[in-house]
């Protein structure tokens, strides 16, 4: 093959394969595909209708769909570590989501596949996305398909581009031999016009089947580890730990991903019966955040703290430092030191997510849509202007000083 992990790769993504880092990938990328695909189950129905719409049509998009949670960068993030594929996922919550971004990490894995020379970052009259798929897949062989997987598109930023124009400026015709997969949130209006061929695939319409994997994920967790132990301890079958959850869950990824180790290490140890798990915990993942949160005592008056702290993380939609994190309590919370906010962010760690410099943003979209809830915000006698306020003028003084970096 002419490519290095540039499009299609046998044996298919629906067998167990793995594949190294996909040249040009961007460290950050790669650790969250890492991070999405540890422990991947199933799916195999998601796999077998890209594999057909690939080998089906000369070129197009195929669009996933999916409610927050069920799983649908996690099966992106998997598709691309099993083919090594050109990928790009944007991330809100790193403000890693932009058109320039988007244009230059495409770019950079194509000259690192030598499909295309260097042309420059497109702020300096590099060529636009469209340009660089026309010019790669020029370079390969016939037969070779180019694949380009790009996830949650609902997250990208749509700022400044034409009313007409795509989301990160994907164009709307494909050249044949080129395949782009995106995906996006259900209820998140993300247009995208092309002349191409467009699949669409929601997961809602595969609830059985999505049910299904979350059983297989369920009946493989329980089997080994702390979480065997837990359920042998109290007298529970496997079976009936795995309908229980399967039910509470309503097939949402998100919500296992939180409440198992709940389970084992923290607000939901106590329970010690079948009919406790039954009663006490809670039915899917916005129920399971606000069970969460009054289980950790944030509607105390002595909570204020850990609340400032993770609506600073909110709002700020970025990854931040625990420093400063600090100079911004320290406005309205003068007695806090940074020792402070490293125990809340180690309390809520679960929640967030570290980039390699231990900065800290909110995990999931889904978290921060929690946090915006009014009467979210309210519990905790906060308001989102007095939170943006103290951070405007914080940053604002931060980033003006000799070597500022937030």
């Amino acid at each position: 093959m002419a490519s290095e992990g540039c499009g299609q790769r046998r044996p298919s993504p629906t067998q167990e394969v793995h594949v190294p880092e996909s040249p040009g990938l961007a460290r950050r990328t790669q650790v969250l595909i890492d991070d999405a695909t540890a422990g991947f189950v199933g799916r195999t129905y998601v796999f077998d209708k890209i594999e057909s719409f690939i080998a089906e049509n000369r070129s197009g998009y195929f669009r996933l769909t999916a409610d927050p949670g069920e799983g649908k960068s996690a099966i992106m993030a998997e598709y691309v570590r099993r083919t090594g594929c050109i990928a790009h996922f944007n991330v809100l919550s790193e403000t890693y989501n932009n058109t320039a971004q988007f244009t230059q990490h495409v770019a950079t894995q194509l000259v690192a596949r030598r499909l295309i020379a260097d042309v420059g970052p497109p702020a300096d009259g590099g060529l636009g996305v469209a340009d660089l798929l026309i010019e790669a897949r020029a370079a390969l062989p016939a037969p070779e398909r180019l694949v380009l997987v790009v996830d949650a598109l609902d997250e990208a930023d749509r700022r400044d581009l034409p009313s007409t124009a795509n989301v990160l400026l994907l164009p709307r015709t494909l050249p044949p031999g080129v395949h782009v997969l995106v995906s996006s949130r259900r209820d998140q209006n993300v247009p995208l016009r092309v002349s191409s061929v467009l699949i669409d695939m929601d997961l809602a319409d595969y609830a059985d089947a999505s049910l299904h994997d979350v059983r297989d994920l369920l009946t493989r967790r329980s089997s080994d580890g702390p979480l065997r132990a837990w359920i042998s301890d109290r007298g529970i079958t496997p079976d009936a730990f795995v309908q229980t959850l399967a039910e509470k869950s309503r097939g949402n990824f998100m919500y296992l991903r939180h409440v198992l180790p709940e389970l084992v290490f923290g607000s939901y140890r106590d329970l010690q019966h079948l009919d406790d798990l039954g009663r006490r915990l809670p039915v899917g993942l916005e129920n399971f955040y606000q069970d969460h949160w009054r289980l950790m005592g944030m509607t105390d008056p002595a909570s204020a703290t850990p609340a400032w702290v993770l609506y600073l993380l909110c709002e700020l939609a970025r990854p931040v430092s625990v420093d400063l994190l600090a100079l911004i309590m320290q406005r309205v919370r003068p007695e806090i030191d940074v020792y402070g906010i490293q125990r809340v962010l180690d309390e809520w760690s679960a929640f967030l997510r570290p980039t390699d410099d231990v900065r800290r943003s909110i995990y999931h979209d889904t978290f921060r849509g929690f946090l915006r809830r009014q009467d979210v915000v309210e519990s905790v006698g906060l308001s989102l202007p007095r939170v943006n306020g103290v951070i405007a003028d914080v940053l604002w003084e931060y980033e003006n000083l000799p070597g500022g970096q937030a």
